[in-house]
């Protein structure tokens, strides 16, 4: 299977929570998606990603980075600045150029 969609749980809270996702492809950094904080509230949100068919690498094993962008808060050192309950990956069927896919 080859990855779909990545849906990241990450925490908006009161630093700024913006954050970018990538996938490693051939050894770079391909960003696939960011998110932008829109306002404080202190909960858990899920924010989709959709991986671009190019870059569902079939039969490879697949690293996601998360990387936060905002700018460090005053409590940075206590808490940190961004903080991710988990990350699922969504995958589709068939091989490599396969336009028929369906989620598992």
């Amino acid at each position: 299977h080859r990855p779909k969609n990545i849906r990241v749980y990450a925490l908006n809270g009161l630093a700024n929570d913006d954050y970018c996702v990538f996938l490693e492809v051939r050894g770079h950094d391909v960003r696939i998606g960011c998110y932008d904080e829109t306002s404080p509230t202190e909960e858990w949100l899920p924010t989709d990603f959709e991986v671009p068919r190019r870059l569902a690498a079939w039969g490879q094993d697949v690293k996601i980075k998360v990387m936060a962008t905002g700018n460090a808060w005053a409590h940075f050192n206590t808490w940190g600045q961004l903080a991710i309950d988990r990350i699922e990956v969504w995958g589709r069927q068939g091989g490599c150029g396969d336009d028929n896919s369906s989620d598992d």
